[in-house]
């Protein structure tokens, strides 16, 4: 641990933490995206604004349940000191416009001029911030933090105060960080690190550790050391991009409110990155190549490319891809894929809401002409486990039966029996169709989902803009008032398209020979 000079009063510290330095600011969300999407964060800043994303859903169920979770932690941990649940909304969504309040329009504002109320006003929360901490406060929840030298601000959720001088006097403080997800990823560490980093700057002391809470309110500590310098790294390249410079773009990878226009863009350049399963080391060695587009892709060959570094077996997924890309039709991969005969068909869908917990099993059920739809969705306490039951229920009176799902629904399924169940489960083959489709054909689609391939083959949802968060939303109206029978009926008709989606895709690979019966 670096010594540090004798405590130093909060004016001072104010002075020197907001005094002139960056000429941009840099969040700690910032520093999420970037690792999330590079592309994403340049747009936040310099894109047209009349390109981000319409209105989605899925957003607002992200930041509702994220707050959520903040908030039950630190009621938890803080008794009496933790906001409630309805004391601060989940923060506004960039790219949602604010309510206009009444007719009246507010005066134009330059960037600049808006940029330094912004500052003014996180100074005004930061001088707050400061004089708790010089108080020696045990602990400060979503502080306002700035160091605008390096300009850096942001708001950990939690510092916690710790015995051990620092320019405060004879204390100092840690962060800690709340996540509402299972898996703490990389971005969620170096934000936290990111934090740790100011805070040592304000302090004039650097925490050996930083703090991160996963789902479940687990407290794990990190050692800052390990990640020194790659949050620097970080920070630089993300001081890059806030100075202009574009990073590449990948199809796919754009995050709300810039996935669409990330995609577009990434048309637009012919990007290699629509090419699906191409990594990022294969991007690479290509564009190091002078290999940067699907087109140039295509008239390189598998061969070539087999030549350039890129794996046998991968160059020749790439050239067909952009073979099936280029011309709009499918290419064959190779001869038809054997699959096990059944007495019946099941096309499965199973969905899940953000706490992990499974609201709905879909299935369509087919042996001979017979062709039924059977929708089971939760209700109750004990809901997860009723449908699970109505489930296995139903397969177990169809006999010799094959499930087939797109991406996920055996493992769903396996950990439903193994949690309610003890494992148990009747005897029936599970095949992951979108595993099986991707090894006998290339698609002329950017990306193997349900959605872009069942529709290239004419499918069509009977609410075209149907999707996920829609799904979630609507079974979140019909759990606190059920007589939404509209929201029940929404979810079980984009349930029962789903399933169809998968039987279209599978009717579609038996007639054209990509997989026979044995």
């Amino acid at each position: 641990m670096a010594a540090v000079d004798p405590p130093t009063g909060a004016d001072s510290i104010l002075e020197r933490c907001t005094g002139p330095g960056a000429p941009y600011r840099i969040s700690g969300s910032d520093v999420s995206l970037f690792l999330e999407s590079p592309f994403s964060l340049y747009c936040k800043h310099f894109a047209d604004r009349s390109e981000r994303d319409p209105p989605d859903a899925s957003q607002d169920i992200f930041a509702e349940h994220g707050h959520s979770h903040e908030v039950r932690i630190m009621r938890e941990l803080y008794p009496g000191e933790a906001p409630t649940e309805s004391a601060e909304p989940p923060p506004r969504r960039e790219g949602r416009p604010p309510r206009r309040r009444g007719r009246r329009s507010r005066p134009w504002v330059s960037p600049k001029e808006h940029a330094a109320r912004l500052d003014r006003s996180r100074v005004r929360e930061f001088e707050k911030t400061l004089d708790t901490m010089r108080q020696g406060a045990e602990t400060l929840l979503e502080p306002q933090l700035c160091f605008f030298p390096r300009g850096m601000h942001g708001s950990p959720d939690i510092l916690e105060r710790r015995d051990g001088g620092s320019l405060l006097g004879e204390h100092h403080y840690v962060v800690k960080e709340i996540k509402s997800s299972r898996k703490i990823r990389r971005k969620h560490v170096m934000q936290a690190a990111f934090y740790n980093v100011m805070l040592g700057e304000i302090q004039g002391r650097l925490p050996d550790r930083f703090h991160l809470l996963n789902a479940g309110g687990e407290d794990a500590p990190y050692e800052h050391e390990k990640y020194a310098d790659t949050i620097q790294e970080v920070i630089s390249g993300v001081a890059q991009i806030m100075e202009g410079q574009m990073p590449p773009v990948w199809y796919g990878r754009g995050v709300f409110p810039w996935s669409e226009y990330a995609d577009k863009v990434a048309v637009q350049k012919d990007d290699l990155s629509l090419i699906s399963g191409m990594d990022q080391a294969s991007k690479r060695a290509l564009e190091g190549s002078g290999i940067g587009t699907v087109a140039a892709l295509l008239e390189t060959g598998a061969a070539a490319l087999a030549n350039l570094g890129v794996s046998p077996g991968d160059a020749a997924r790439y050239a067909a891809r952009a073979a099936a890309i280029k011309s709009g039709r499918p290419v064959r991969l190779g001869p038809p894929l054997p699959v096990s005969d059944a007495d019946a068909d099941v096309f499965l869908r199973v969905e899940e809401a953000m706490s992990g917990e499974v609201y709905m099993i879909g299935a369509l059920a087919r042996s001979g002409n017979e062709r039924l739809h059977h929708t089971f969705v939760s209700e109750g306490a004990d809901g997860e486990a009723h449908i699970l039951g109505e489930f296995l229920d139903m397969v177990g009176g169809l006999g010799r039966c094959a499930a087939y799902y797109w991406g996920s629904g055996e493992a769903v399924i396996s950990r439903l029996a193994g949690k309610h169940r003890d494992g148990a489960l009747p005897e029936m083959g599970m095949v992951d169709l979108q595993q099986l489709a991707a090894q006998a054909v290339a698609f002329p689609t950017y990306r193997d989902k349900l959605k872009m391939v069942a529709e290239w083959m004419g499918f069509g949802w009977r609410d075209p803009d149907a999707d996920w968060g829609r799904a979630v939303t609507a079974y979140r109206k019909y759990t606190r008032d059920p007589a939404r029978r509209d929201c029940l009926a929404y979810i079980v008709e984009y349930s029962e398209d789903n399933c169809s989606a998968v039987e279209r895709v599978w009717d579609w690979l038996l007639e054209q020979n990509h997989i026979v019966r044995e």
